[in-house]
C-alpha cells in the first residue's frame, strides 16, 4: 500500500515538473491579484460611542432607565435606523449606497442582573466616514431624547409639584414650631401644660425633620431625573478591524497552489486523453 502511495505521489510530482511553467504562471496571477486586492481593499475602523437611556429613581432608590434597554435596542434596530438612513440618504445621494441601516448594530452593556440603561452603538467603516457615523449617532440620539423626552417632563412637572406643597407645608409647620416654643417659655409656672407644651413641640420637631427628609428625597430624585444622553466620546478603533492583508496574502498563496494544481492535472488529463485517440 505504500509502494502505491509513493508512485502516485511520484506520478503527481512528475506531472507538476512537465507542466512548471503552467503551474508557476497560474500561481502567481492567483498572488498577485490577491496581493492587489489585499492592498487596494479600504481599511475598515470600529466607531463606538455609548448612551445612557433616560434615567430616573425608583421606590427602592435605584437609578433605572424609563425605557427598558431591550425595548430601546430594539426600537433603534427596527425603527430609527431606517427613518434616519432614509432621511440621510436623500440628502447624500452619493453616499447612498454605501451605507445602510444595517451597518450599525447596537450592544447592551448591562450587567446580567439589572438594566442601568447602559448600550452602545458600533459601526464599522472606511476613515471617511468618520464625520457620517458621527452624525447618524448624534441622530439616533435625538430620535431617543424625542421618545423620552415627554415621559421625563411629564416626571418632573410631577416632582416639581409634589415638592411645592412639602415646601409649603414646611413653612408653615416651622411658623407652628416657633409658636410652641415661644408659648413654652412663658407657662413656666404651669407644670402640666409646660409638659404637654414641651411633648407637642417635640412633635413638630418630628414632623418637621420628616418634612425636611421628604423634601430631599424629591431633590434627590430631581436631580437624577436625566434625559438620554452620550456616556462616553465618540471613538474610533485604533487598529482596522475585518481580515488583515497577512491573512488575505496568505488565502492568495493558499488558493493560487490550489488552483495551480487544478489546472496542471486537467492540462495533463486533456492531453492523455488526446494522446489515446
Amino acid at each position: 500500500m505504500r509502494e502505491n502511495d509513493e508512485i502516485n505521489i511520484f506520478d503527481l510530482w512528475l506531472i507538476i515538473v512537465k507542466h512548471k511553467k503552467l503551474f508557476w504562471l497560474i500561481f502567481i496571477i492567483i498572488l498577485v491579484l490577491g496581493l492587489a486586492f489585499a492592498i487596494m481593499k479600504p481599511k475598515k475602523y470600529e466607531y463606538t460611542q455609548a448612551i445612557q437611556i433616560a434615567t430616573h429613581l425608583n421606590d427602592s432608590g435605584e437609578t433605572v432607565p424609563f425605557i427598558a434597554s431591550q425595548a430601546v435596542m430594539a426600537k433603534i434596530q427596527n425603527i430609527y435606523l431606517p427613518i434616519i438612513f432614509n432621511q440621510y440618504a436623500k440628502s447624500n445621494l452619493s453616499q447612498a449606497n454605501e451605507l445602510s441601516a444595517k451597518s450599525i448594530s447596537v450592544n447592551d452593556l448591562n450587567s446580567p442582573n439589572m438594566d442601568s440603561g447602559l448600550i452602545a452603538i458600533s459601526a464599522k467603516g472606511a476613515v471617511g466616514t468618520y464625520k457620517t457615523y458621527q452624525t447618524l449617532f448624534a441622530d439616533i440620539l435625538k430620535q431617543l431624547q424625542t421618545d423620552t423626552y415627554e415621559k421625563e417632563q411629564k416626571e418632573k412637572a410631577a416632582l416639581g409639584a409634589y415638592l411645592k406643597i412639602l415646601q409649603q407645608q414646611l413653612k408653615t409647620q416651622q411658623v407652628s414650631q416657633k409658636t410652641l416654643q415661644k408659648s413654652l417659655g412663658t407657662n413656666k409656672g404651669n407644670l402640666i401644660q409646660t409638659t404637654q407644651q414641651a411633648v407637642l413641640v417635640a412633635s413638630q420637631g418630628e414632623i418637621t425633620n420628616q418634612l425636611l427628609g421628604m423634601i430631599s428625597n424629591i431633590k434627590n430624585q430631581m436631580t437624577y431625573l436625566q434625559n438620554s444622553r452620550f456616556s462616553s466620546d465618540f471613538i474610533r478603533s485604533t487598529k482596522p478591524v475585518g481580515i488583515s492583508t497577512i491573512a488575505y496574502i496568505a488565502l492568495a498563496i493558499f488558493a493560487g497552489l490550489i488552483f495551480a494544481f487544478v489546472m496542471v492535472f486537467i492540462v495533463e488529463f486533456f492531453a492523455q486523453i488526446k494522446r489515446m485517440k
